[in-house]
């Protein structure tokens, strides 16, 4: 994970109870909200599958983002913005290439 994955991660992890707006995010991170959801399980997804390679505060950030991204029965996913459900958008990872960025 790389220090950009890190700050969508980190940010979604934040905001994911609150509103997350274009208009913020954009000068942030070069897309609008739903691309950087779609970011956001791309990147948990890649993660969970290569945690043994993380260091010790990827993992933790990685642990509290995969609540976001597969609610379990210690998640609640229902405090997601509801215009911005974090859970329902389908990502697959090697359809997308991997990594959609816009910079």
């Amino acid at each position: 994970m790389d220090w950009f994955d890190r700050e969508i991660v980190g940010y979604v992890v934040r905001w994911a109870n609150g509103a997350m707006w274009d208009e913020d995010v954009y000068p942030m991170f070069g897309m609008n909200v739903d691309q950087l959801i779609r970011r956001f399980h791309q990147i948990i997804s890649r993660s969970v599958l290569n945690l043994d390679q993380l260091g010790p505060t990827d993992r933790k950030l990685i642990g509290e983002a995969s609540c976001l991204h597969e609610p379990t029965d210690g998640c609640d996913a229902t405090n997601s913005p509801p215009h911005h459900h974090l859970v329902d958008v389908d990502v697959d990872v090697d359809a997308a290439g991997g990594d959609d960025r816009i910079c």
